[in-house]
């Protein structure tokens, strides 16, 4: 994995987990990152909460200028556009939760898209 997937994962976890916190007035910090899968972990002292961390894009176009353009990638194109994408976001998110929900990441993982 490289820095910026790094950085991108951690961004999302950090916001996903502030969110828990205040809707469950929780302390969950970053604990680390599990030498496998899920992603990212998070305790409270009492408990323990992991994330696995999923993105949904519209195509594969839009995944390359997303991922190359934040890389800094001379070839990123600067810009896209695409054909349906409500419904081909929709069934690319489809497509990810079918694939993460049929590995076992063990108790107390929650799955962020």
């Amino acid at each position: 994995m490289d820095e910026t997937q790094e950085r991108n994962e951690r961004g999302i976890g950090d916001d996903f987990i502030e969110w828990w916190n205040s809707a469950h007035r929780t302390d969950f910090r970053f604990v680390g990152r599990p030498t496998r899968a899920p992603d990212l972990s998070y305790g409270d002292g009492k408990a323990t909460m992991h994330l696995e961390v999923a993105m949904g894009y519209y195509d594969a176009a839009d995944a390359g200028f997303k991922w190359l353009g934040a890389r800094g990638h001379p070839g990123a194109p600067p810009s896209w556009s695409g054909t349906n994408p409500t419904g081909n976001l929709l069934k690319h998110i489809g497509a990810v939760l079918a694939d993460k929900c049929a590995k076992a990441y063990g108790p107390n993982c929650v799955l962020v898209i």
